[in-house]
């Protein structure tokens, strides 16, 4: 359900879908608000920077009760059950098998998460990948312009 931004006597009031992102810019600078670096880490300075349209500079707000939000990032993956850091996720190469992988462990050790059937148009070429920043196992795969594929865990 949409929630209201703000209202005044004399406006319409903006509404927010909750479950869609947003890049929110700078009306000064036209530049977006980013997380530095694609970082995960708590503490990480968010700064404005030139709109790429990445996962670190899409923006969801979360209400918190009482007309307010909170942001949330969709560039940080959410953390594993019993966790204190982020799950990571990798197209690339992991002991000579090369897809999407996801680590629990500060990138120690890694777990594939497709298999051959679904390589979503080359994953070799793909450059885009992120986790949800709410749900744990659910990943987000650019597929350079086949669509946006998502997987959850089974």
């Amino acid at each position: 359900m949409p929630y209201p931004l703000f209202t005044q006597e004399d406006s319409q009031a903006a509404t927010i879908d909750t479950n869609a992102y947003y890049r929110l810019a700078s009306v000064s600078s036209g530049k977006v608000l980013d997380v530095n670096g694609f970082s995960t880490t708590d503490g990480t300075r968010i700064q404005q920077w030139t709109d790429q349209n990445t996962a670190n500079q899409q923006w969801r707000l979360r209400p918190t009760g009482k007309g307010r939000y909170e942001l949330v990032n969709r560039g940080s993956g959410k953390t594993a059950p019993g966790a204190s850091y982020q799950a990571l996720y990798l197209i690339g190469t992991v002991k000579d098998v090369t897809g999407v992988f996801r680590s629990t462990d500060k990138g120690a050790t890694w777990l594939r998460v497709n298999d051959d059937a679904h390589q979503w148009g080359g994953i070799g070429s793909m450059g885009i990948i992120t986790g949800d920043p709410d749900t744990f196992g659910r990943v987000y795969v650019g597929t350079n312009g086949r669509g946006l594929q998502y997987g959850d865990p089974s």
